[in-house]
């Protein structure tokens, strides 16, 4: 039998940390394994939030989950004005169950190794597990993969990972494990993404190198001149490999190629200008900065954006190619099509406060505490960026590791994190 040696807040310290583990390494290599972690926390939070007394909280803390829950509310009074469906309520209401999280972690601190151990492990995972599903998808001749859609976390795992340096050379003991293990999931994600053929996240990567750049510069004292030729040495190696590396290569190619036809079609190539991936972007787009224009305060309500755009397309307004889709392919034009004004600045709201937060952490903060402050400003980064070209902020595995690894961030900055040696002893009995 497994016992834990420790106090009370040790032995809870211990579990979260376990559950943040969990959820971190499982959320691109098992469908829907991360959501275990995550309602463990859920619960726990909860737990704490109504059998305990509250934790003091900063300034900070109450941005952050008036954030979330401004995010909340706004989404549930939109729905209510339009009658929307059960449905719609389910992804806000990740970010209220969430707040509690913040009580647990400020009463049990997160164990950091369980944070950068999660990230690299998924990372690596989720490269393993995307690269047979498409070794088997190749064997089959299917041309239709089921894992595109973790294009976008991957890569955004995979660049939260470098993030990692500084506390891994701070490490005491296994230094170099475990910063080769950051930096092995750092390129695991990056590389998993590639396969997935996704593009959204890869436009992040030039602006998070730069962010790192600045962060080494700081580190390391560099001067504005060797940060600048640092910089162009980076995007041209980057530039170099992508073209070398033929899945970047014809999926860039693809863009522009669709692009070019898309806005300059002949007779002959104008339905197929109309059936490929960026043209059918442009449609949906297109067609959102419509209905805003309708109705740009409250937005339609998801029931009113599928009903209008519908009978737009019976009355030959739009092209048929659309149909299928139930969202604008754009987080912001999705929510302001939807939700309205007041819908946008809540997703502003979301990603600005806390990359604000992170960043004056990223300047002010210890040597540890910029670890977590870089991971969660390349974070949002990732998210903001991804949002441009898909509705991140519609997929509920992204909704929830968004939701709950901003507060793990936040929790190991804010609230501290117990020593390494503090980790319970586990003893067979």
């Amino acid at each position: 039998m497994i016992t834990v040696k420790g106090s009370p807040s040790r032995y809870m310290s211990f579990y979260i940390s376990i559950a943040v583990f969990f959820y971190l390494a499982t959320t691109v290599s098992s469908r829907g394994a991360y959501s275990y972690g995550i309602v463990l926390l859920w619960l726990a939070g909860l737990g704490i939030f109504f059998t305990q007394s509250r934790p003091k909280l900063s300034a900070q803390d109450v941005l952050v989950l008036s954030v979330y829950m401004s995010y909340f509310f706004t989404h549930y009074t939109v729905n209510l004005y339009h009658h929307d469906i059960l449905r719609e309520y389910d992804l806000p209401l990740r970010f209220l169950l969430a707040i509690p999280v913040l009580w647990l972690f400020k009463k049990c601190p997160i164990y950091s190794p369980a944070v950068w151990g999660g990230l690299a492990i998924g990372a690596i995972s989720g490269f393993f597990v995307i690269l047979w599903q498409l070794i088997l998808i190749r064997s089959s001749g299917s041309s239709a993969p089921p894992f595109i859609h973790l294009g976008n976390i991957s890569m955004i795992i995979g660049l939260m990972c470098f993030a990692g340096w500084r506390w891994a050379i701070a490490r005491e003991r296994y230094r170099f494990i475990w910063l080769g293990l950051i930096l092995l999931g750092g390129i695991a994600g990056m590389a998993a993404s590639v396969l997935t053929g996704t593009r959204g996240a890869w436009l992040a990567v030039p602006i998070v190198l730069v962010i790192y750049l600045f962060d080494l510069a700081y580190f390391f004292r560099w001067s504005a001149v060797k940060v600048a030729g640092y910089a162009l040495m980076a995007l041209l190696l980057i530039a170099i490999t992508a073209y070398q590396n033929p899945i970047i290569k014809s999926r860039y190619d693809l863009a522009v190629n669709e692009t070019q036809l898309f806005f300059h079609p002949t007779p002959e190539s104008r339905q197929k200008a109309e059936d490929t991936s960026v043209g059918q972007r442009w449609l949906m787009w297109s067609n959102a900065l419509y209905m805003i224009q309708i109705k740009p305060w409250l937005g339609w309500g998801k029931k009113g954006y599928l009903d209008f755009k519908n009978e737009r397309i019976l009355n030959g307004e739009v092209l048929p190619q659309i149909a299928k889709y139930t969202d604008a392919h754009n987080d912001y034009l999705d929510a302001l099509a939807k939700r309205g004004l007041f819908g946008l600045l809540s997703l502003l709201a979301l990603f600005i406060l806390p990359f604000i937060l992170f960043t004056n952490i990223l300047v002010n903060g210890s040597f540890e505490q910029r670890s977590f402050a870089l991971s969660g400003v390349v974070m949002i980064i990732g998210y903001a960026i991804s949002g441009l070209t898909c509705t991140f902020m519609t997929i509920n595995m992204d909704v929830m590791f968004y939701s709950i690894t901003t507060l793990v961030l936040w929790g190991l900055i804010a609230g501290g994190n117990p020593s390494d040696t503090s980790i319970p002893q586990l003893r067979a009995s």
